[in-house]
């Protein structure tokens, strides 16, 4: 029996004890490491080189103090590197399949680092592009989707059924995982980065001195209704419109001062427009503020030039202020290009105060980022001492979605796609909805993701009746108008086309059954 000298005996216990230290920090990994896929991943690889060593040591002992066959040492060798190789691949595999089949999982632990780019702060991200995504929402907290019994499909409020674009997701996680949420300070980034949109998009000149942000665009609404004009000023819109804008006024100890817009029709198709003489008709003395919305919601028009200059001309000449709602201005169907009324002319944007956000186009809207452009010192110091006391800041995330929105041209990318799937989607909803009742009449949106259908000739109360008759939600037409509106339905065509064709499904079995009634 051959006996180990003072080298190999030292050498020996070096091995063990290493290969007992990786195993045992390969355990604590488990415990201790943040993110699921790394823990599991970093537990197999020590725990498979911890028992390599302790084989290796193993096989040396057995090797020259014992009576074992010459080849052992190799055996134990082979063995390892076997267990090597296959430990981490196995608990690799399992972790992946953890973080798929668990909603639970860890992947907000996720994160990149933070870096500047033209002085600009913004998120480095995978260069690969998103695709639109649908995501089952039910069970998510999504008021879309809780609102109504399980079994109603819905497709009323503007909150779209898509994932967010990743750079958007990334900078969420990397925000998240600092975990600190105090008051931010990025509001200079995210407005440099949005200027350099409005230009690049619409070759519209802003400065990032001109911009106010607010946590809503709807919170926005009220604001410059409150700081335009006095108790008791006019405040005129269009109807149908979005009901926000026929109830701030009142809200504001304002006079709302509501204008129809009439449509043409040219079969079951809707065109609605503007017509001035009506608003000269409604305008008065004690007309302060004009709110309109482009694109339209819910009609889905984009005002064209020769009609923004001619609204644009009216309010002038009586020192109306204009607020302009443009949420929707990057979601334009085949090609169109948004045309923001402040663009116009130096003398417009003088009187005007444009309200937008990343939250329609990239699907954030709970985030709460919007930002009012007010070119006007005048006006934009009206807005900001309005907002005092009263108007909360950006939180830190909405700042960390929105610089990623504007900052990264992956997002541009999915927003290419996403319109490509809206415009599919609004040409099967007309499509379907003129075919299957006889009748009805819709809009083919210029912009938004919004139908406006007339069910007058179908049925009574479209809202009620294909809520309670085909279990689908839409949205109730007669909150869109001051008096009437009850033959109307908005229809959010935001979700997968599937999910549209079984709506439609639905709805035409429902008015069948009725009618057979």
């Amino acid at each position: 029996m051959e006996v180990l000298n003072h080298w190999e005996y030292w050498m020996l216990l070096g091995v063990m004890g290493l290969g007992t230290l990786l195993m045992l920090t390969a355990s604590l990994g488990v415990l201790r490491m943040t993110n699921a896929l790394a823990r599991m991943h970093a537990a197999g690889l020590g725990s498979s080189l911890g028992i390599l060593l302790l084989l290796l040591a193993t096989g040396y002992y057995f090797q020259f103090m014992g009576n074992h066959e010459k080849g052992s040492l190799l055996l134990m060798v082979a063995l390892g590197f076997l267990l090597l190789v296959t430990n981490p691949i196995a608990t690799t595999a399992m972790s992946r399949a953890v973080m798929r089949s668990s909603p639970d999982n860890d992947r907000q632990y996720l994160a990149v680092d933070e870096y500047a780019v033209g002085n600009r702060l913004t998120v480095p991200v995978p260069s690969e592009p998103d695709t639109m995504i649908y995501v089952d929402r039910r069970g998510w907290d999504s008021s879309k989707w809780e609102t109504y019994d399980r079994d109603v499909i819905p497709l009323w409020v503007a909150d779209m059924d898509f994932r967010s674009p990743d750079p958007i997701i990334k900078a969420l996680q990397v925000r998240a995982a600092h975990g600190i949420f105090g008051y931010g300070a990025t509001e200079e980034a995210v407005g440099e980065w949005f200027c350099t949109h409005l230009l690049e998009q619409y070759e519209w000149h802003v400065t990032p001195d001109q911009l106010v942000f607010l946590p809503g665009l709807v919170s926005g609404l009220n604001l410059v209704v409150r700081a335009i004009g006095r108790p008791g000023s006019g405040v005129m819109t269009h109807e149908p419109v979005y009901p926000p804008f026929l109830v701030a006024p009142e809200l504001q100890d304002r006079k709302l001062q509501s204008v129809p817009m009439p449509h043409d029709h040219n079969g079951g198709l809707l065109h609605f427009r503007l017509d001035m003489e009506r608003f000269r008709a409604v305008a008065d003395d004690s007309t302060t503020l004009f709110l309109l919305c482009n694109p339209h919601n819910p009609t889905g028009r984009s005002l064209a030039r020769h009609e923004l200059l001619e609204l644009a001309e009216f309010c002038l000449n009586r020192s109306i202020v204009i607020c302009s709602d443009e949420i929707h201005c990057d979601l334009m169907h085949e090609g169109r290009r948004h045309l923001p009324i402040a663009s116009l002319e130096p003398e417009i944007a003088d009187s005007t105060i444009t309200l937008m956000a990343p939250s329609k186009t990239y699907n954030m809207p709970g985030l709460g980022c919007s930002v009012a452009v007010v070119p006007n010192p005048v006006l934009r110091t009206l807005v900001q001492q309005a907002a005092m006391g009263i108007v909360p800041h950006v939180n830190v995330m909405g700042y960390a979605a929105a610089l990623a929105a504007y900052s990264h041209a992956d997002c541009r990318t999915w927003l290419e796609e996403l319109l490509r799937t809206l415009t599919a989607n609004r040409d099967y909803m007309e499509q379907a909805l003129l075919a299957a009742f006889p009748g009805a009449r819709t809009t083919r949106p210029e912009g938004t993701y919004l139908s406006w259908v007339d069910f007058g000739a179908v049925v009574e109360n479209p809202y009620r009746f294909f809520l309670n008759h085909a279990r689908v939600a839409l949205s109730d037409g007669s909150r869109y108008h001051t008096t009437g509106g009850h033959t109307w339905a908005r229809i959010n065509l935001g979700t997968s086309q599937s999910l549209l064709e079984e709506a439609v499904a639905r709805m035409q079995a429902a008015v069948a059954q009725h009618r057979g009634s």
